[in-house]
């Protein structure tokens, strides 16, 4: 029980330290565009480096996670990650570029071998531990949107910055500690290995580059979408907490469902409801129905998010599968996600209208459902 909730605190503490550097640097990116007399182009890419390390770094991931295993992986990620966010705001453009690309490539290593450690470690309560990884992720989020432009009047931005490096700290701290109570997976070799290139991996893995599409479109635009179309009393930011609060929920709930529950319904209707709440939101013409539209789209993108990361947890035979299962949907996933939030923003920029994103959202949703049902099926 100890040991359970001693590694159960190292899941939960490093997912946090995943999440806040990339929820950090969005709310404040006016005021460090300012700082370093950046145009909107380099602005752009500093929230896109990460997202393209993720998916450079997945390939990489999966091999270590299934040789070294993540008893050695989790650590290592955990420290280039600590030295990259303490890195970024000690200087200019540069710095801050090369302390974002060790960030990712920090991240880039615990997507995988999250997932891979808590197969290797809890074999018999997967959910339970995915449902950890993935709530602690999403709360994050929250916890980070709603307070990093607190500290940034406090500290500015390079102090608010720097005093995120902390969380990377003491996950890496507790990680080496806990190292004498986790399990490794032993060094696969092929015979180990169930084979990786199938039909049913590509649909998990192109299941997580859906959801991340949609997910992160909708970080970057629903905002702008919701004051554009409704001219809201109120700042719209406020819709995207509700949103990320929401999604709470399905974080947790979802993972401790995915192995006993019929996957491919519960895959498929988180997908399809998606429809539903954008609809809602962008067209209903009132703020009660709007902020019913944006729970349930959290409902989708959080419950999708937990049941791609669930797919990964739950494939194959043995925790090396899993790392390099969820390697391929990473690398995959951030390749088609980096697409997201630039494509629709170019879409709009040639229509004047947020509509025809919306009917391409929608679309995806759709995708993302039909994905659900091949990913859910029994291997």
């Amino acid at each position: 029980m100890k040991r359970a909730f001693a590694l159960g605190t190292l899941i939960a503490i490093t997912s946090i330290s995943m999440r806040i550097p990339m929820g950090s640097i969005g709310p404040i990116i006016s005021d460090i565009s300012s700082s370093l007399f950046l145009n909107g182009t380099l602005s752009g890419f500093i929230t896109t480096l990460p997202l393209l390390f993720f998916a450079l770094i997945a390939p990489l991931s999966g091999f270590l996670s299934a040789t070294v295993g993540p008893k050695v992986l989790t650590p290592l990620g955990l420290g280039i990650s600590m030295l990259g966010m303490a890195i970024r705001p000690l200087g200019g453009y540069g710095i801050l570029l090369f302390g974002t690309a060790l960030i990712g490539i920090g991240t880039g290593f615990l997507n995988v071998s999250i997932p891979a450690f808590i197969r290797s470690n809890f074999p018999l309560h997967v959910g339970i531990f995915s449902a950890v990884f993935t709530f602690s992720l999403t709360a994050a989020s929250a916890l980070i949107a709603a307070t990093i432009e607190i500290l940034e009047m406090a500290l500015g931005w390079r102090g608010s910055l720097f005093i995120l490096s902390i969380a990377s700290l003491i996950a890496f701290i507790l990680s080496i500690a806990l190292l004498p109570l986790t399990v490794n997976t032993r060094i696969a070799n092929k015979r180990d290995l169930s084979p990786l290139f199938t039909k049913h991996n590509f649909s998990i893995a192109f299941f997580m580059a859906i959801q991340s599409l949609i997910f992160y479109s909708i970080i970057a635009w629903f905002p702008t979408m919701m004051d554009d179309i409704h001219s809201l009393p109120f700042n719209s930011g406020l819709l995207l907490s509700i949103m990320q609060a929401i999604s709470l929920l399905p974080a947790l709930v979802v993972p401790l469902v995915a192995k006993r529950a019929d996957r491919r319904i519960l895959s498929s209707s988180l997908a399809l409801i998606f429809i539903l709440g954008i609809l809602l939101s962008s067209f209903s013409g009132s703020i009660p129905l709007l902020l019913i539209g944006t729970a349930i789209t959290g409902i989708s993108t959080g419950g999708a998010f937990a049941m791609g990361v669930s797919f990964c947890a739950l494939s194959g035979k043995s925790a090396a599968d899993t790392a390099r299962v969820t390697s391929l949907g990473y690398t995959i996933g951030y390749a088609v996600s980096a697409i997201g939030p630039t494509g629709f923003g170019y879409i709009y920029d040639l229509s004047s209208s947020w509509t025809p994103v919306i009917i391409l959202l929608s679309l995806m949703a759709v995708i993302l459902a039909l994905l659900g049902l091949y990913a859910g099926r029994e291997e």
